[in-house]
């Protein structure tokens, strides 16, 4: 017989098994919970849930975004450097 909570289990131990799988899943989190609140939320607070929402969508990307930033900077940073790294990012 199988345990039901070991599906829930291996998928918790997934999620959170980094520190970059963890931010990207707990900003993320918060996105959809910033977005749900301006979306249904009262008028009165809709403006600190548009502002809230601009800066957990900027961690996400960060967030997902680390990697190739880090071997970017670590790398060093050049002017042509940047010129390919732009060109490769919005081609």
């Amino acid at each position: 017989m199988n345990n039901p909570f070991t599906g829930i289990k291996t998928f918790l131990d997934g999620m959170f098994s980094d520190v970059l799988s963890t931010s990207i899943t707990i900003f993320g989190i918060g996105f959809l919970f910033c977005a749900l609140m301006v979306w249904r939320g009262s008028e009165e607070h809709t403006p600190r849930f548009q502002k809230a929402l601009g800066w957990t969508g900027a961690a996400v990307a960060v967030s997902a975004l680390a990697k190739i930033i880090v071997t970017y900077v670590k790398d060093g940073v050049t002017t042509t450097k940047t010129a390919n790294f732009i060109f490769l990012f919005f081609s």
